[in-house]
């Protein structure tokens, strides 16, 4: 499935109308200013400067978060340049998704566990009441913000220099709680598939399509953002969560949407084969039950 399937938001190069350069699905979470935002990442880093023009109406949008982003088509018009307009290169990373990765890693998870007590998002009220010893707890989950599988983009990037809690100089990081949330399952899903992400400043939730679950704009638990927690999440890898969503989401047609749906005895190799991007896929599924290098 295409993830522009039902986009009502199309970003175009002002000068070539008909050239379609991304969109999204709107929702109460996208305003005027985050959608500026949300450009400014698809958009190559040398681009000159720019107005985004609303083509029905002939407003050009202001930084405004008060204002819900209308649907629509929205032209980038350059101001005084006769440059092409390109999009970034960089690329959205595909990540699997797996409950069980995760739990595999005992300390990762009781890390997570320990600090957040109950999904982030979801943060269910229960006073004087803990998940880690709640018969009704909901079986959330451990979950890293930058994937496992990745963990040598995570070292050659620089993004492993910001873990600070590291137990070892050959160490990566990629398994401290700095690079981990506690989710519900359907927050898990919903996370590692991009669907929804993390305002890095606002730590809101963000949505790339439809709300169905009813988590958008949810200002996530303090306790994996308190910048005064050596614990809490870095706020590079929110960022780096939140650039993966945009490209994954807007870039172009956008990512391809996976089938994770394999109930016990089923033929999870054949229907990842037959899904798209098997190859990526495989060898992102192979890396999350291996032991990570220098992790």
């Amino acid at each position: 499935m295409s993830r522009s399937l039902h986009r009502d938001v199309f970003l175009a190069d002002g000068r070539k109308p008909d050239v379609v350069l991304g969109g999204l699905e709107s929702n109460q979470t996208i305003s005027r200013g985050l959608f500026l935002h949300i450009i400014a990442i698809l958009l190559a880093p040398d681009t000159p400067a720019y107005e985004i023009m609303h083509r029905e109406s002939g407003l050009v949008l202001q930084q405004d978060d008060s204002a819900k982003l209308e649907p629509g088509w929205y032209d980038v018009m350059l101001i005084n340049s006769d440059k092409p307009i390109e999009l970034t290169t960089d690329e959205w990373r595909l990540r699997g998704y797996s409950p069980s990765s995760s739990s595999v890693l005992g300390t990762f998870k009781d890390e997570a566990l320990q600090r957040d007590d109950r999904c982030v998002i979801m943060q269910p009220s229960a006073p004087g009441r803990s998940s880690r010893t709640d018969p009704g707890w909901d079986g959330s989950h451990a979950v890293h913000v930058f994937p496992v599988a990745h963990v040598r983009e995570f070292i050659s990037s620089g993004l492993s220099a910001c873990i600070t809690n590291k137990s070892s100089e050959s160490d990566s990081g990629i398994n401290s709680i700095q690079n981990g949330l506690f989710l519900s399952p359907t927050c898990h899903f919903l996370f590692d598939a991009y669907h929804i992400s993390i305002h890095p400043r606002e730590h809101r939730v963000v949505c790339f399509s439809y709300d169905f679950h009813d988590v958008g704009g949810k200002v996530i638990s303090k306790t994996c953002w308190d910048p005064n927690s050596e614990d809490s999440v870095r706020p590079e890898l929110f960022d780096w969560h939140f650039r993966q969503a945009v490209l994954a989401n807007m870039k172009g047609a956008g990512a391809p949407i996976f089938e994770n749906d394999f109930p016990e005895g089923s033929d999870m190799v054949a229907k990842i084969r037959e899904g798209p991007m098997p190859e990526n896929r495989m060898e992102v599924e192979l890396a999350m039950r291996l032991p990570s290098p220098a992790s």
